[in-house]
């Protein structure tokens, strides 16, 4: 795990080179993704329900399968990228060195300019449980939590078979 924080600590260094594009970018994924759950709103604005779920129903269970899916954007890009590594013949470098080649993978391309929507479907996340009428014991929280990391590992799952597709 330390060479994936080393390679998180460089990826990091080279986005904040130009610091007013990162946070130019940053913003503009911000904002530019919130228009899906400004669309969700919308269309509860005309009704009241779609076949029982109510509008915070429907943005947390959106914002979980938003928080996998840029979770996995963020920090296993590379998994996602594979086809560029098999085509440049990058894929071949990363077979010669000594180190973990999943990791490697992993680390090839971290995007940080995509935490921002990470950061978006936290805090629709955040709304949706405050405004939901659920009462809250250990039982559903452990649910919400296993909700947000089988998320992740279905994305993390789809991007690995995407990519052993490459080998097809």
């Amino acid at each position: 795990m330390s060479l994936y924080f080393k390679y998180l600590k460089i990826h990091f260094k080279i986005e904040l080179q130009y610091k007013i594009s990162f946070i130019l970018s940053f913003l503009s994924q911000f904002f530019v993704f919130f228009g899906y759950y400004f669309t969700i709103i919308c269309l509860f604005q005309k009704f009241s329900n779609l076949k029982g779920f109510t509008v915070y129903e429907v943005l947390l269970s959106f914002g979980i399968i938003q928080f996998g899916c840029s979770f996995c954007e963020t920090f296993f890009r590379g998994v996602d990228q594979f086809d560029n590594l098999i085509i440049d013949g990058s894929f071949d470098r990363l077979l010669l060195r000594p180190r973990n080649i999943i990791l490697q993978i992993f680390g090839e391309e971290i995007s940080f300019t995509r935490f921002s929507r990470l950061l978006q479907s936290i805090i629709v996340l955040i709304i949706a449980v405050i405004k939901i009428n659920i009462k809250w014991n250990l039982y559903k929280v452990l649910t919400l939590f296993f909700m947000l990391i089988s998320s992740i590992s279905i994305f993390l799952g789809l991007f690995i078979l995407a990519a052993s597709y490459c080998f097809i």
